[in-house]
Protein backbone atom coordinates (compact mmCIF):
# COMPACT_ATOMS: atom_id res chain seq x y z
CA UNK A 1 0.00 0.00 0.00
CA UNK A 2 1.31 3.16 -1.23
CA UNK A 3 2.04 5.81 1.41
CA UNK A 4 1.43 9.33 1.65
CA UNK A 5 4.68 11.89 2.50
CA UNK A 6 4.42 14.83 5.20
CA UNK A 7 5.20 17.35 2.52
CA UNK A 8 2.13 16.10 0.81
CA UNK A 9 -0.41 15.78 3.83
CA UNK A 10 0.69 19.54 4.73
CA UNK A 11 -0.05 20.39 1.45
CA UNK A 12 -3.68 18.79 1.40
CA UNK A 13 -4.32 20.27 5.11
CA UNK A 14 -3.35 24.21 3.34
CA UNK A 15 -5.59 23.03 0.25
CA UNK A 16 -8.70 22.57 2.42
CA UNK A 17 -7.76 25.47 4.71
CA UNK A 18 -8.73 27.34 1.47
CA UNK A 19 -11.63 25.31 0.26
CA UNK A 20 -15.26 26.45 1.41
CA UNK A 21 -16.91 24.35 3.98
CA UNK A 22 -18.29 21.75 2.53
CA UNK A 23 -16.06 20.85 0.01
CA UNK A 24 -18.83 19.65 -2.68
CA UNK A 25 -22.58 20.13 -1.97
CA UNK A 26 -24.85 22.59 -1.85
CA UNK A 27 -23.57 26.47 -1.54
CA UNK A 28 -22.54 27.77 2.14
CA UNK A 29 -25.00 30.04 3.97
CA UNK A 30 -23.47 33.08 5.03
CA UNK A 31 -25.84 35.65 7.39
CA UNK A 32 -24.68 39.34 7.57
CA UNK A 33 -25.88 42.08 9.93
CA UNK A 34 -24.22 45.59 10.12
CA UNK A 35 -23.81 47.58 13.11
CA UNK A 36 -23.68 51.25 11.41
CA UNK A 37 -21.57 53.24 13.90
CA UNK A 38 -21.36 56.82 11.59
CA UNK A 39 -22.03 58.46 8.37
CA UNK A 40 -18.99 60.90 8.36
CA UNK A 41 -19.34 62.92 5.14
CA UNK A 42 -21.68 62.85 1.66
CA UNK A 43 -20.27 64.75 -0.82
CA UNK A 44 -22.03 66.11 -3.81
CA UNK A 45 -19.01 66.89 -6.43
CA UNK A 46 -17.27 63.91 -6.01
CA UNK A 47 -20.84 61.89 -5.81
CA UNK A 48 -19.50 59.52 -2.49
CA UNK A 49 -20.27 58.92 0.93
CA UNK A 50 -18.46 57.80 3.35
CA UNK A 51 -19.59 55.37 6.43
CA UNK A 52 -17.67 53.35 9.34
CA UNK A 53 -19.78 50.06 10.34
CA UNK A 54 -19.26 46.72 11.69
CA UNK A 55 -18.85 43.88 9.51
CA UNK A 56 -20.12 40.73 10.85
CA UNK A 57 -20.43 37.15 9.01
CA UNK A 58 -21.83 34.06 10.20
CA UNK A 59 -21.08 30.62 8.72
CA UNK A 60 -20.90 26.97 9.88
CA UNK A 61 -17.61 25.48 9.32
CA UNK A 62 -17.36 21.13 10.51
CA UNK A 63 -13.52 21.63 10.47
CA UNK A 64 -13.71 23.97 13.59
CA UNK A 65 -16.06 22.42 15.23
CA UNK A 66 -14.38 21.24 19.13
CA UNK A 67 -15.49 19.35 22.26
CA UNK A 68 -17.03 21.55 25.20
CA UNK A 69 -18.37 20.21 28.37
CA UNK A 70 -19.26 23.94 29.01
CA UNK A 71 -20.19 24.51 25.43
CA UNK A 72 -18.51 27.97 26.11
CA UNK A 73 -17.03 29.44 22.65
CA UNK A 74 -13.45 30.49 21.51
CA UNK A 75 -12.93 33.96 20.93
CA UNK A 76 -9.60 34.93 18.81
CA UNK A 77 -7.96 37.83 17.45
CA UNK A 78 -7.39 38.60 13.46
CA UNK A 79 -4.09 36.37 13.26
CA UNK A 80 -6.13 33.14 13.03
CA UNK A 81 -8.24 34.23 10.10
CA UNK A 82 -5.42 34.00 7.60
CA UNK A 83 -5.21 30.32 8.64
CA UNK A 84 -8.97 29.62 8.02
CA UNK A 85 -11.43 30.14 5.37
CA UNK A 86 -13.77 33.65 5.68
CA UNK A 87 -16.06 34.90 2.93
CA UNK A 88 -14.13 36.92 0.55
CA UNK A 89 -16.79 40.09 0.85
CA UNK A 90 -16.24 43.22 -0.94
CA UNK A 91 -18.04 46.78 -1.29
CA UNK A 92 -19.12 47.22 -4.85
CA UNK A 93 -18.42 50.83 -6.16
CA UNK A 94 -16.14 51.38 -3.40
CA UNK A 95 -13.59 54.16 -4.04
CA UNK A 96 -11.18 52.97 -0.75
CA UNK A 97 -11.81 51.22 2.05
CA UNK A 98 -10.03 50.28 5.27
CA UNK A 99 -9.81 48.07 8.02
CA UNK A 100 -8.89 49.74 11.17
CA UNK A 101 -5.77 48.73 12.89
CA UNK A 102 -5.67 50.74 16.03
CA UNK A 103 -4.34 49.91 18.63
CA UNK A 104 -4.50 46.17 16.86
CA UNK A 105 -6.37 45.29 13.60
CA UNK A 106 -9.94 45.63 14.88
CA UNK A 107 -10.65 41.99 13.77
CA UNK A 108 -12.63 39.37 15.56
CA UNK A 109 -13.37 35.98 15.09
CA UNK A 110 -15.11 33.99 17.52
CA UNK A 111 -15.79 30.00 17.64
CA UNK A 112 -18.42 27.62 19.04
CA UNK A 113 -17.96 23.82 19.61
CA UNK A 114 -20.32 23.16 17.09
CA UNK A 115 -18.29 24.54 14.00
CA UNK A 116 -20.40 27.92 13.98
CA UNK A 117 -18.27 31.07 13.50
CA UNK A 118 -18.78 34.47 13.96
CA UNK A 119 -16.31 36.88 12.28
CA UNK A 120 -16.76 40.59 12.92
CA UNK A 121 -14.35 43.56 11.85
CA UNK A 122 -14.47 47.45 12.23
CA UNK A 123 -14.47 48.83 8.58
CA UNK A 124 -14.59 52.61 6.77
CA UNK A 125 -15.60 52.69 2.76
CA UNK A 126 -16.24 55.17 0.70
CA UNK A 127 -18.69 54.19 -2.08
CA UNK A 128 -19.95 55.66 -4.59
CA UNK A 129 -23.76 57.66 -4.64
CA UNK A 130 -25.32 58.28 -7.59
CA UNK A 131 -27.26 61.34 -6.71
CA UNK A 132 -30.32 63.35 -8.47
CA UNK A 133 -29.67 66.89 -8.21
CA UNK A 134 -32.36 68.47 -10.70
CA UNK A 135 -34.03 69.31 -7.10
CA UNK A 136 -31.03 70.69 -4.95
CA UNK A 137 -31.64 72.11 -2.75
CA UNK A 138 -34.84 70.71 -2.11
CA UNK A 139 -33.98 67.15 -3.58
CA UNK A 140 -34.08 63.74 -2.02
CA UNK A 141 -31.28 61.32 -2.37
CA UNK A 142 -30.97 57.48 -1.84
CA UNK A 143 -27.64 55.70 -1.42
CA UNK A 144 -26.83 52.11 -1.13
CA UNK A 145 -23.66 50.28 0.11
CA UNK A 146 -23.54 47.17 -1.95
CA UNK A 147 -21.28 43.69 -0.49
CA UNK A 148 -20.53 40.79 -2.66
CA UNK A 149 -18.90 38.11 -2.61
CA UNK A 150 -15.84 38.30 -4.70
CA UNK A 151 -15.10 34.56 -6.06
CA UNK A 152 -17.91 32.71 -5.66
CA UNK A 153 -21.16 32.60 -7.20
CA UNK A 154 -24.23 31.49 -5.72
CA UNK A 155 -23.94 28.04 -6.48
CA UNK A 156 -21.17 28.24 -3.64
CA UNK A 157 -22.21 31.22 -1.45
CA UNK A 158 -25.78 31.77 -0.70
CA UNK A 159 -25.34 35.28 0.87
CA UNK A 160 -28.37 36.93 3.07
CA UNK A 161 -29.39 39.23 5.77
CA UNK A 162 -29.40 36.98 8.92
CA UNK A 163 -32.29 38.61 10.59
CA UNK A 164 -34.14 40.50 7.34
CA UNK A 165 -34.53 43.88 7.79
CA UNK A 166 -33.27 43.89 11.23
CA UNK A 167 -30.08 42.86 10.62
CA UNK A 168 -29.06 46.28 9.90
CA UNK A 169 -28.73 48.73 13.19
CA UNK A 170 -27.70 52.46 13.72
CA UNK A 171 -26.38 54.59 16.10
CA UNK A 172 -29.41 56.90 16.82
CA UNK A 173 -26.61 59.37 17.11
CA UNK A 174 -25.93 59.66 13.75
CA UNK A 175 -26.58 62.96 12.12
CA UNK A 176 -24.98 64.92 9.37
CA UNK A 177 -24.89 69.00 9.01
CA UNK A 178 -26.57 69.14 5.46
CA UNK A 179 -28.64 66.13 5.65
CA UNK A 180 -31.74 64.41 7.80
CA UNK A 181 -31.50 60.81 7.77
CA UNK A 182 -35.22 59.02 6.90
CA UNK A 183 -34.63 55.80 6.87
CA UNK A 184 -31.96 52.60 6.68
CA UNK A 185 -33.16 48.88 5.40
CA UNK A 186 -31.82 46.00 3.60
CA UNK A 187 -32.40 44.50 0.33
CA UNK A 188 -31.45 41.31 -1.49
CA UNK A 189 -30.17 41.19 -5.19
CA UNK A 190 -28.73 38.67 -8.13
CA UNK A 191 -25.84 40.85 -9.29
CA UNK A 192 -25.07 39.05 -13.10
CA UNK A 193 -21.60 38.50 -14.81
CA UNK A 194 -21.29 37.70 -18.28
CA UNK A 195 -17.97 36.02 -17.75
CA UNK A 196 -18.48 34.35 -14.36
CA UNK A 197 -22.02 34.45 -14.22
CA UNK A 198 -24.51 34.99 -10.83
CA UNK A 199 -24.01 36.76 -7.49
CA UNK A 200 -25.82 37.11 -4.35
CA UNK A 201 -25.51 40.77 -2.91
CA UNK A 202 -27.06 42.52 -0.60
CA UNK A 203 -27.60 46.52 0.06
CA UNK A 204 -27.84 48.53 2.75
CA UNK A 205 -30.23 51.64 1.59
CA UNK A 206 -30.50 55.02 3.11
CA UNK A 207 -32.48 57.89 2.14
CA UNK A 208 -31.28 61.54 2.79
CA UNK A 209 -33.47 64.45 2.97
CA UNK A 210 -31.49 67.63 2.44
CA UNK A 211 -32.34 70.52 4.78
CA UNK A 212 -33.19 73.86 3.13
CA UNK A 213 -32.74 76.34 6.07
CA UNK A 214 -29.05 76.98 5.31
CA UNK A 215 -29.62 77.41 1.75
CA UNK A 216 -32.40 80.19 2.42
CA UNK A 217 -30.14 81.93 4.79
CA UNK A 218 -26.98 81.82 1.85
CA UNK A 219 -28.73 81.98 -1.58
CA UNK A 220 -32.56 82.19 -2.13
CA UNK A 221 -32.99 85.23 0.86
CA UNK A 222 -30.03 87.19 -0.46
CA UNK A 223 -31.12 86.50 -4.15
CA UNK A 224 -34.95 87.71 -3.55
CA UNK A 225 -33.41 91.09 -1.99
CA UNK A 226 -31.65 91.93 -4.86
CA UNK A 227 -34.39 92.03 -6.82
CA UNK A 228 -36.42 94.31 -4.57
CA UNK A 229 -33.34 96.37 -3.96
CA UNK A 230 -33.64 96.84 -8.27
CA UNK A 231 -36.91 98.05 -7.62
CA UNK A 232 -35.94 101.00 -5.68
CA UNK A 233 -35.05 102.80 -8.97
CA UNK A 234 -38.72 102.81 -10.09
CA UNK A 235 -39.60 105.38 -7.68
CA UNK A 236 -36.13 107.61 -8.12
CA UNK A 237 -36.24 110.22 -10.40
CA UNK A 238 -35.30 109.99 -13.79
CA UNK A 239 -33.02 112.37 -13.95
CA UNK A 240 -30.79 111.15 -11.45
CA UNK A 241 -28.64 108.93 -13.51
CA UNK A 242 -25.82 108.86 -10.73
CA UNK A 243 -28.28 107.02 -8.67
CA UNK A 244 -30.11 104.72 -10.48
CA UNK A 245 -27.12 103.30 -12.87
CA UNK A 246 -24.82 102.15 -10.40
CA UNK A 247 -27.67 100.89 -8.06
CA UNK A 248 -28.75 98.71 -11.40
CA UNK A 249 -25.47 97.72 -12.38
CA UNK A 250 -24.29 96.71 -8.42
CA UNK A 251 -27.54 94.51 -8.45
CA UNK A 252 -26.35 92.67 -11.35
CA UNK A 253 -22.92 92.00 -10.23
CA UNK A 254 -24.36 90.51 -6.92
CA UNK A 255 -26.55 88.02 -8.73
CA UNK A 256 -23.88 86.85 -10.54
CA UNK A 257 -21.48 86.84 -7.62
CA UNK A 258 -24.47 84.60 -5.84
CA UNK A 259 -24.89 82.20 -8.88
CA UNK A 260 -21.23 81.50 -9.09
CA UNK A 261 -20.68 81.15 -5.46
CA UNK A 262 -22.94 78.29 -5.74
CA UNK A 263 -22.07 76.89 -9.04
CA UNK A 264 -18.75 76.49 -7.22
CA UNK A 265 -19.37 74.40 -4.68
CA UNK A 266 -21.55 71.70 -6.83
CA UNK A 267 -20.62 69.16 -9.41
CA UNK A 268 -20.75 70.51 -13.15
CA UNK A 269 -23.80 68.45 -14.02
CA UNK A 270 -25.60 68.83 -17.90
CA UNK A 271 -29.23 69.67 -16.34
CA UNK A 272 -30.71 72.33 -14.80
CA UNK A 273 -31.07 72.52 -10.89
CA UNK A 274 -33.70 73.90 -8.61
CA UNK A 275 -31.18 76.52 -7.55
CA UNK A 276 -30.34 77.48 -11.53
CA UNK A 277 -34.10 77.70 -12.21
CA UNK A 278 -34.62 80.16 -9.25
CA UNK A 279 -31.07 82.18 -9.41
CA UNK A 280 -31.55 83.17 -13.08
CA UNK A 281 -34.67 84.60 -13.04
CA UNK A 282 -33.70 86.38 -10.70
CA UNK A 283 -31.36 87.56 -12.78
CA UNK A 284 -33.48 88.23 -15.87
CA UNK A 285 -35.41 90.72 -13.50
CA UNK A 286 -32.39 92.24 -12.61
CA UNK A 287 -31.27 92.18 -15.43
CA UNK A 288 -34.74 93.93 -17.19
CA UNK A 289 -34.29 96.87 -14.39
CA UNK A 290 -31.47 97.48 -15.76
CA UNK A 291 -33.24 97.81 -19.33
CA UNK A 292 -36.24 99.48 -17.92
CA UNK A 293 -33.92 102.17 -16.98
CA UNK A 294 -32.69 102.29 -20.53
CA UNK A 295 -35.72 102.75 -21.85
CA UNK A 296 -36.81 105.45 -19.92
CA UNK A 297 -33.95 107.77 -20.09
CA UNK A 298 -33.98 107.29 -24.03
CA UNK A 299 -37.88 108.24 -23.86
CA UNK A 300 -37.09 111.26 -21.72
CA UNK A 301 -34.30 112.54 -23.99
CA UNK A 302 -35.91 112.24 -27.39
CA UNK A 303 -38.61 114.31 -25.14
CA UNK A 304 -37.21 116.92 -24.06
CA UNK A 305 -35.15 117.18 -27.76
CA UNK A 306 -39.37 117.75 -29.05
CA UNK A 307 -40.29 120.26 -26.11
CA UNK A 308 -36.33 122.04 -27.23
CA UNK A 309 -37.58 122.01 -30.66
CA UNK A 310 -40.84 123.56 -30.08
CA UNK A 311 -39.64 125.96 -28.03
CA UNK A 312 -37.23 127.54 -30.53
CA UNK A 313 -40.37 127.78 -33.20
CA UNK A 314 -42.73 129.79 -30.54
CA UNK A 315 -43.00 133.55 -31.01
CA UNK A 316 -42.17 134.07 -27.57
CA UNK A 317 -40.32 131.06 -25.66
CA UNK A 318 -41.06 130.23 -21.91
CA UNK A 319 -39.13 128.46 -19.15
CA UNK A 320 -41.86 126.62 -17.51
CA UNK A 321 -39.79 124.13 -15.71
CA UNK A 322 -40.80 125.76 -12.55
CA UNK A 323 -43.67 129.06 -12.43
CA UNK A 324 -40.86 131.64 -10.92
CA UNK A 325 -39.32 130.78 -14.72
CA UNK A 326 -42.25 132.29 -16.78
CA UNK A 327 -41.26 135.27 -19.56
CA UNK A 328 -42.02 138.54 -18.97
CA UNK A 329 -44.10 138.89 -22.19
CA UNK A 330 -46.31 135.95 -20.64
CA UNK A 331 -46.40 137.84 -16.99
CA UNK A 332 -50.20 138.83 -16.78
CA UNK A 333 -51.24 134.51 -17.37
CA UNK A 334 -54.03 133.46 -14.85
CA UNK A 335 -52.94 132.72 -11.64
CA UNK A 336 -55.90 130.05 -11.50
CA UNK A 337 -53.94 128.60 -15.14
CA UNK A 338 -50.40 128.43 -13.34
CA UNK A 339 -50.91 127.93 -9.77
CA UNK A 340 -51.06 124.72 -9.49
CA UNK A 341 -47.73 123.45 -11.74
CA UNK A 342 -46.44 120.73 -10.59
CA UNK A 343 -48.07 120.10 -7.27
CA UNK A 344 -48.89 116.74 -6.45
CA UNK A 345 -52.43 115.33 -8.27
CA UNK A 346 -55.30 112.88 -6.44
CA UNK A 347 -53.75 110.13 -7.47
CA UNK A 348 -50.35 111.03 -5.36
CA UNK A 349 -48.26 111.28 -8.82
CA UNK A 350 -46.15 114.45 -9.26
CA UNK A 351 -46.61 114.77 -13.48
CA UNK A 352 -44.94 117.63 -15.28
CA UNK A 353 -47.11 119.93 -17.08
CA UNK A 354 -45.44 122.03 -20.33
CA UNK A 355 -47.91 125.37 -20.31
CA UNK A 356 -47.36 126.35 -24.17
CA UNK A 357 -49.46 130.16 -24.05
CA UNK A 358 -49.56 131.36 -27.37
CA UNK A 359 -50.22 135.64 -27.56
CA UNK A 360 -51.90 137.04 -30.11
CA UNK A 361 -51.32 141.22 -29.98
CA UNK A 362 -53.43 142.94 -32.11
CA UNK A 363 -51.97 146.67 -31.07
CA UNK A 364 -48.47 146.57 -32.14
CA UNK A 365 -48.49 150.21 -31.33
CA UNK A 366 -49.89 150.46 -27.67
CA UNK A 367 -48.84 147.08 -26.80
CA UNK A 368 -52.18 146.09 -25.68
CA UNK A 369 -52.97 142.18 -25.89
CA UNK A 370 -56.14 142.04 -27.91
CA UNK A 371 -56.58 138.22 -27.40
CA UNK A 372 -54.57 135.01 -25.55
CA UNK A 373 -55.05 131.53 -26.47
CA UNK A 374 -54.30 129.41 -23.74
CA UNK A 375 -52.86 125.57 -24.39
CA UNK A 376 -52.22 123.35 -21.65
CA UNK A 377 -50.32 120.01 -22.68
CA UNK A 378 -49.97 116.85 -20.44
CA UNK A 379 -47.18 114.87 -20.94
CA UNK A 380 -46.65 111.84 -18.72
CA UNK A 381 -42.83 110.57 -18.89
CA UNK A 382 -43.17 108.57 -16.00
CA UNK A 383 -45.31 105.97 -17.13
CA UNK A 384 -42.86 103.36 -17.58
CA UNK A 385 -41.49 103.52 -13.91
CA UNK A 386 -45.39 103.77 -12.46
CA UNK A 387 -46.45 100.36 -14.57
CA UNK A 388 -42.97 98.99 -13.61
CA UNK A 389 -43.50 99.27 -9.73
CA UNK A 390 -47.00 97.19 -10.18
CA UNK A 391 -45.70 94.78 -13.29
CA UNK A 392 -42.21 93.82 -11.23
CA UNK A 393 -43.49 92.72 -8.15
CA UNK A 394 -46.01 91.01 -9.36
CA UNK A 395 -44.98 89.08 -12.02
CA UNK A 396 -41.96 88.23 -9.36
CA UNK A 397 -44.45 87.19 -6.50
CA UNK A 398 -46.03 84.62 -9.25
CA UNK A 399 -42.86 83.29 -10.45
CA UNK A 400 -42.22 82.31 -6.63
CA UNK A 401 -45.72 80.83 -6.41
CA UNK A 402 -45.31 78.78 -9.13
CA UNK A 403 -41.78 77.72 -8.30
CA UNK A 404 -42.19 76.82 -4.28
CA UNK A 405 -45.59 75.20 -5.44
CA UNK A 406 -43.73 72.72 -7.89
CA UNK A 407 -41.20 72.14 -5.39
CA UNK A 408 -43.92 71.53 -2.47
CA UNK A 409 -45.29 68.74 -5.03
CA UNK A 410 -42.42 67.04 -6.12
CA UNK A 411 -41.67 66.48 -2.11
CA UNK A 412 -44.42 64.81 -1.45
CA UNK A 413 -46.54 63.23 -4.20
CA UNK A 414 -44.77 60.15 -3.89
CA UNK A 415 -45.25 59.39 -0.70
CA UNK A 416 -49.65 60.93 -0.85
CA UNK A 417 -50.32 57.16 -2.16
CA UNK A 418 -52.38 55.19 0.00
CA UNK A 419 -51.77 51.68 1.28
CA UNK A 420 -52.79 48.89 -1.53
CA UNK A 421 -51.10 45.83 -2.63
CA UNK A 422 -48.75 45.09 -4.47
CA UNK A 423 -49.65 43.60 -7.77
CA UNK A 424 -52.10 46.97 -7.47
CA UNK A 425 -49.04 49.22 -7.23
CA UNK A 426 -47.23 47.34 -9.98
CA UNK A 427 -50.36 47.58 -12.34
CA UNK A 428 -50.54 50.59 -11.57
CA UNK A 429 -47.39 52.20 -12.51
CA UNK A 430 -46.94 49.42 -15.76
CA UNK A 431 -50.90 50.66 -17.00
CA UNK A 432 -51.03 47.25 -17.78
CA UNK A 433 -52.63 44.30 -15.97
CA UNK A 434 -50.80 41.45 -14.68
CA UNK A 435 -51.45 37.58 -13.59
CA UNK A 436 -49.58 37.09 -10.85
CA UNK A 437 -50.15 34.58 -7.82
CA UNK A 438 -50.58 35.91 -4.12
CA UNK A 439 -49.18 39.13 -2.54
CA UNK A 440 -48.25 40.63 0.61
CA UNK A 441 -49.73 44.33 1.23
CA UNK A 442 -47.15 46.87 1.51
CA UNK A 443 -47.43 50.79 1.13
CA UNK A 444 -46.14 52.36 -2.16
CA UNK A 445 -43.80 54.89 -1.77
CA UNK A 446 -40.77 56.80 -3.98
CA UNK A 447 -38.50 54.04 -4.27
CA UNK A 448 -39.11 52.25 -7.32
CA UNK A 449 -36.18 49.90 -7.21
CA UNK A 450 -37.83 48.66 -3.43
CA UNK A 451 -40.91 47.91 -4.80
CA UNK A 452 -39.54 45.96 -7.46
CA UNK A 453 -37.15 44.14 -5.20
CA UNK A 454 -40.28 43.28 -3.26
CA UNK A 455 -42.26 42.42 -5.42
CA UNK A 456 -39.52 39.87 -7.31
CA UNK A 457 -38.88 38.10 -3.52
CA UNK A 458 -41.92 37.72 -2.99
CA UNK A 459 -43.50 35.84 -5.97
CA UNK A 460 -40.05 34.41 -7.11
CA UNK A 461 -39.64 36.02 -10.38
CA UNK A 462 -36.31 35.15 -12.11
CA UNK A 463 -33.55 38.02 -12.41
CA UNK A 464 -33.95 38.16 -16.07
CA UNK A 465 -37.84 39.02 -15.92
CA UNK A 466 -37.12 41.26 -12.32
CA UNK A 467 -34.24 43.38 -13.74
CA UNK A 468 -36.96 44.11 -16.87
CA UNK A 469 -39.57 45.36 -14.84
CA UNK A 470 -37.22 47.55 -12.75
CA UNK A 471 -35.64 48.96 -15.82
CA UNK A 472 -38.77 49.47 -17.76
CA UNK A 473 -40.53 51.06 -13.81
CA UNK A 474 -37.56 53.33 -14.00
CA UNK A 475 -37.45 54.51 -17.35
CA UNK A 476 -41.60 55.46 -16.90
CA UNK A 477 -40.36 57.47 -13.71
CA UNK A 478 -38.17 59.37 -15.54
CA UNK A 479 -39.94 60.46 -18.63
CA UNK A 480 -42.60 61.38 -15.64
CA UNK A 481 -39.95 63.72 -14.03
CA UNK A 482 -39.03 65.35 -17.21
CA UNK A 483 -42.11 66.05 -18.65
CA UNK A 484 -43.39 68.14 -15.60
CA UNK A 485 -39.76 69.38 -15.35
CA UNK A 486 -40.38 70.68 -19.29
CA UNK A 487 -43.92 72.19 -18.87
CA UNK A 488 -42.31 74.57 -15.22
CA UNK A 489 -39.60 75.77 -17.79
CA UNK A 490 -42.13 76.62 -20.09
CA UNK A 491 -43.86 78.35 -17.73
CA UNK A 492 -41.62 80.10 -16.59
CA UNK A 493 -40.27 81.24 -19.82
CA UNK A 494 -43.79 82.41 -20.92
CA UNK A 495 -43.82 84.44 -17.87
CA UNK A 496 -40.70 86.13 -19.26
CA UNK A 497 -41.91 86.68 -22.79
CA UNK A 498 -44.81 88.09 -21.21
CA UNK A 499 -43.03 90.98 -19.21
CA UNK A 500 -40.77 91.65 -22.14
CA UNK A 501 -43.54 92.07 -24.22
CA UNK A 502 -45.49 94.11 -21.75
CA UNK A 503 -42.47 96.68 -21.53
CA UNK A 504 -42.24 96.74 -25.00
CA UNK A 505 -45.84 97.81 -25.61
CA UNK A 506 -45.21 101.10 -22.93
CA UNK A 507 -42.56 101.60 -24.56
CA UNK A 508 -44.31 102.23 -27.55
CA UNK A 509 -47.41 103.37 -26.10
CA UNK A 510 -45.39 106.07 -24.67
CA UNK A 511 -43.38 107.13 -27.76
CA UNK A 512 -46.68 107.33 -29.73
CA UNK A 513 -48.65 109.76 -27.30
CA UNK A 514 -45.08 111.83 -27.37
CA UNK A 515 -45.52 112.17 -31.32
CA UNK A 516 -48.79 112.47 -31.08
CA UNK A 517 -49.43 115.04 -28.54
CA UNK A 518 -46.39 117.32 -29.12
CA UNK A 519 -47.09 119.77 -32.20
CA UNK A 520 -44.16 119.66 -34.46
CA UNK A 521 -45.03 122.92 -36.03
CA UNK A 522 -46.39 126.08 -34.08
CA UNK A 523 -49.74 126.69 -34.43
Amino acid sequence: MRQRSPGRESNLRRLRRGLRPPYVGPAVPVGVDVQVESLDAISEVDMDFTMTLYLRHYWKDDRLSFKSNTNQSMTFDGRLVKKIWVPDMFFVHSKKSFTHDTTTDNVMLRVYPDGKVLYSLRVTVTAMCSMDLSRFPLDTQTCSLEIESYAYTDDDLMLYWKEGNRSLNTDERISLSQFLIQEFHTTTKLAFYSSTGWYNRLYINFTLRRHIFFFLLQTYFPATLMVMLSWVSFWIDRRAVPARVPLGITTVLTMSTIITGVNASMPRVSYIKAVDVYLWISFVFVFLSVIEYAAVNYLSTLQERKERKLREKLPCTCGIAHPGMMSDCYSEVDVNTTGNYGMPEENGMRRERMLVELAMETDQMTGHVGSRAYSSIWIDTHAIDKYSRVIFPGSYILFNIIYWSGEVYFQHHCISLPPQTLQQAVQIRLRKPLSLGDEEGFETDCDVTENVQQFCLILELKPKLCHSLEQRLKKQEKKKRAIIIIIIIIIIIIIIIIIIIIIIIIIIIIIIIIIIIIPTTCP
